[in-house]
């Protein structure tokens, strides 16, 4: 259990980021359409190889830095990981945002004018760190005999969607470039819990003897399309039941060689 709480905590401290989170200005990149539709396009098309073509992660927390785990000093890991366990609270989170590209690619219809098509998947998640279940599970019962622990810090929810898109990108001329962007998302999973309440306490009478106490505990998960998860999650990725739309607009207009404004 040690080690799995330890592996979490590095994996909270990852962050890896695509080019398409760096890519706003770069007409060379497809990706730089999905976040400016009026993006300048200098190819004829571009073909996107199924999941290889994008994947995006990006991780973070506000408990603590990465040097506070691998700090070059005479401290022990264990040492630096409790230490770390010791001053994160309830109000930290983890945040993970993750989409990977199923379909992306684009032509050019005639000199100004570039259609481009693709549908790809988003994952967000967003969950708080639950300071007293993980000292619980690190350190075991044995020193919190007659504490509370509160369920409340339970607090999580995520959604994965897919997002079916089509735009276009004309250039009017020499300075003024125009996008639009059509998409239509497909809520496929969502999980959450909050708004628990209630404690968790342990008790003994020095005769080896321990007791576990449940007080005014209220607490749950809630989750919608995982019925079937193989089938149901699949089906609704795809313009299932539960639909929404979107609409982005951009423009890029140089005011002279050197400076654009991009928008």
């Amino acid at each position: 259990m040690k080690k799995l709480l330890l592996l979490i905590f590095l994996i909270a401290t990852v962050s890896l980021k695509s080019q398409q989170k760096i890519a706003f200005s770069f007409g060379e990149t497809p990706q730089t359409l999905m976040l400016n539709p009026g993006s300048e396009i200098n190819y004829k098309s571009h073909y996107g190889i199924p999941i290889v073509s994008n994947f995006q992660l990006t991780i973070g927390n506000t408990g603590f830095q990465m040097g506070d785990l691998f700090s070059n000093d005479s401290r022990s890991f264990n040492e630096k990981f409790e230490k770390v366990l010791d001053q994160i609270s309830p109000s930290d989170y983890i945040n993970l945002n993750t989409k990977i590209d199923v379909l992306n690619f684009g032509y050019r219809y005639n000199n100004k004018t570039y259609i481009s098509i693709g549908f790809y998947e988003e994952l967000d998640l967003i969950a708080y760190f639950p300071k007293d279940a993980i000292e619980g599970l690190y350190y075991g019962n044995d020193p919190f005999f007659n504490r509370s622990f509160s369920v409340s810090q339970a607090i999580m929810k995520a959604d994965l969607i897919g997002v079916l898109h089509a735009g276009i990108s004309k250039k009017v001329d020499e300075k003024l470039t125009i996008g639009a962007r059509f998409k239509i998302y497909s809520s496929s999973l969502n999980i959450e819990t909050n708004n628990n309440s209630g404690s968790i306490t342990t008790t003994t009478n020095n005769i080896n003897i321990s007791r576990l106490t449940l007080q005014n505990l209220d607490a749950g998960v809630r989750t919608s399309g995982i019925d079937n998860i193989e089938e149901d999650v699949l089906s609704n990725t795809f313009l299932g039941g539960n639909l929404g739309m979107g609409f982005d607009v951009g423009i890029t207009y140089h005011f002279s060689p050197q400076r654009r404004c991009i928008i």
